[in-house]
């Protein structure tokens, strides 16, 4: 055993959460085909073909990783929906008429339609095969999701029909 002096083995600030490897899964039914020579599937009798299988995963990787960053938006998006109808509620009962109930309009349509468009990002999620779903490190929240569609959908037909 050799021993080095420098710096430390692990530094909390630095470290990144390690992902969990892909592990090769048949692609029709998502067995685990680790250790398999046969060259089929023993669940459902597909043939196995590792490359196809490693082309899969990188697809799916760049996938998730594309995703990933809409996930973190997408648990946000219900707070921005809920500021943004409170701001417009504030501002039909208090500002209607003056330039800032302009203005308040104008916001909450656009915080809307964000809050919108970023919860959608949750249901990208469902179109990855299953044995690439617990590779997502931002686990998707359907009922943030919801809030946001709903509220921003709120916000956008409040904002198109009253003017």
């Amino acid at each position: 055993m050799t021993f080095r002096y420098g710096d430390p083995v692990f530094d909390e600030l630095k470290a990144k959460p390690k992902k969990p490897e892909f592990r090769p899964v048949c692609l029709s039914c998502g067995y685990d085909m680790r250790g398999n020579q046969s060259g089929v599937c023993p669940e459902c009798g597909e043939p196995f073909v590792y490359s196809h299988w490693e082309r899969a995963a990188r697809e799916v990787e760049m996938q998730i990783a594309d995703m990933e960053g809409g996930l973190i938006g997408a648990r946000y998006a219900w707070i921005v929906a809920v500021v943004a109808i409170a701001i417009r509620g504030t501002g039909i009962l208090l500002l209607e008429g003056s330039c800032f109930g302009t203005l308040i309009r104008i916001l909450s349509f656009g915080a809307g339609a964000a809050a919108f468009l970023l919860s959608l990002n949750v249901f990208r999620v469902g179109k990855l095969p299953v044995w690439a779903r617990k590779h997502v490190a931002v686990q998707p929240s359907y009922g943030s999701a919801l809030v946001g569609i709903v509220g921003g959908a709120v916000l956008i037909a409040v904002g198109v029909l009253r003017n």
